[in-house]
């Protein structure tokens, strides 16, 4: 699709159909190798943390973890998360901190301290050498091609399909769903680039 419109919100939203089509294989690449098969079985508790949209998109897809993966998830806003929660971080759990740009200082704090607490901790972000990369244990690079500025919408729709692709492979991994059952979950997840 042709964009001619100087308004990068617009811009961006019109783009979103052809960024999941043309992204969606890669982003599926990234979330079958970031961790081990063995590894990702072992968890038994998914926190999802970050600011602003990356915040929302945590609970935008807290149910998909729990009814596809059978895992119990929390969402937490990062002060939240960081402050009051992380000291509680309960055994085999594995942490997702969302900053595309790898530096909201909150986020990174979050991240911080569920790891010192125990967690798996994995940052989502476009820049694996950011404060947040240096901060967790593990990265899912969350890249993808530039596009007119405008906050928050090509990302805020990634971060979405990131984390709708780890419950899938958390789902699969668990024994939740047949690869067929995953397959077509990753079929339907990849047409809503369609829609």
């Amino acid at each position: 699709m042709k964009d001619d419109s100087p308004n990068g919100m617009i811009a961006q939203t019109a783009s979103l159909g052809n960024l999941i089509r043309d992204e969606f294989d890669a982003c599926n690449e990234r979330v079958l190798k970031f961790i081990p098969d063995s590894d990702l079985r072992k968890m038994e508790h998914v926190v999802i943390a970050g600011c602003g949209d990356s915040h929302m998109s945590g609970l935008a897809t807290e149910f998909a973890f729990e009814q596809i993966a059978g895992i119990p998830t929390e969402p937490f806003n990062s002060l939240d998360g960081g402050r009051y929660n992380a000291p509680f971080v309960q055994p085999n759990t594995i942490m997702f901190a969302i900053s595309v740009g790898g530096d909201k200082m909150r986020t990174v704090e979050v991240a911080a301290r569920f790891r010192k607490f125990g967690a798996t901790t994995v940052g989502v972000t476009a820049h694996p050498d950011s404060a947040l990369g240096k901060r967790v244990n593990l990265i899912l690079d969350c890249t993808i091609p530039g596009h007119k500025p405008s906050p928050g919408v090509r990302s805020y729709r990634v971060s979405l399909l990131m984390l709708w692709l780890l419950a899938i492979r958390l789902g699969e991994v668990r024994g939740k769903l047949s690869k067929q059952e995953a397959a077509a979950l990753r079929a339907e997840l990849k047409a809503t680039g369609d829609a």
